[in-house]
């Protein structure tokens, strides 16, 4: 496999980069370990010191590479669950559920594998449940809940249970129009859309 350029740079810097012999004698020294000790012991025949460097510009440059990654795909995440949300909110299928009364879903949607739960937010703002069917965030089962508020205006809560990449999110956006407001409560996951 060829490297790229960036590859190359960054693999001719480091190697023309070389700890100062006066430094590491003085390191030894301070260490009470000399240069046979350090060629005998436990990692004797393993790696030399230039084999050592390598190693750690490796391993450096794969931290730096899943770190970045990471950090971009956390900061991504918010956006494409309140993508998701809001797309799962414009569709505005039925309920297959229909029913008044919020607790009652437990009951009836087995397929869950968390415990609905009747958020303090949705409590507040005195919506009217309509009923809930079943859907998915970010490949996760939940379960998308209608409601009503007193003037008329139609809100959707998602709920589903936290699996380690959605628990963190707390944003409030706007996508295409829609108002999402995202949160965790109780173990649960939840976005609210209107």
């Amino acid at each position: 496999m060829k490297n790229n350029p960036i590859n190359e740079r960054i693999q001719s810097y480091y190697k023309e980069r070389n700890l100062d012999s006066s430094v590491l004698h003085k390191l030894l020294a301070e260490s009470g370990t000399d240069r046979d000790q350090l060629n005998s012991g436990i990692f004797a025949g393993w790696f030399s010191f230039p084999q050592l460097k390598q190693v750690g510009v490796a391993v450096a440059m794969m931290l730096v590479v899943v770190l970045s990654f990471h950090l971009v795909d956390s900061s991504q995440l918010d956006q494409r669950v309140a993508n998701e949300i809001a797309m799962n909110h414009s569709k505005a299928f039925k309920v297959e559920y229909p029913t008044g009364d919020f607790l009652a879903l437990n009951g009836v949607m087995n397929k869950l594998d968390f415990q609905i739960v009747f958020p303090k937010a949705i409590r507040q703002m005195n919506l009217q449940v309509l009923g809930a069917r079943y859907c998915s965030i970010q490949g996760m089962i939940a379960v998308q809940i209608k409601l009503k508020s007193p003037d008329g205006t139609r809100h959707t809560l998602y709920e589903t249970r936290q699996d380690g990449s959605l628990d963190h999110i707390r944003s409030n956006l706007v996508v295409s129009g829609t108002q999402i407001r995202m949160w965790n409560e109780q173990g649960l996951f939840m976005g609210l859309a209107h």
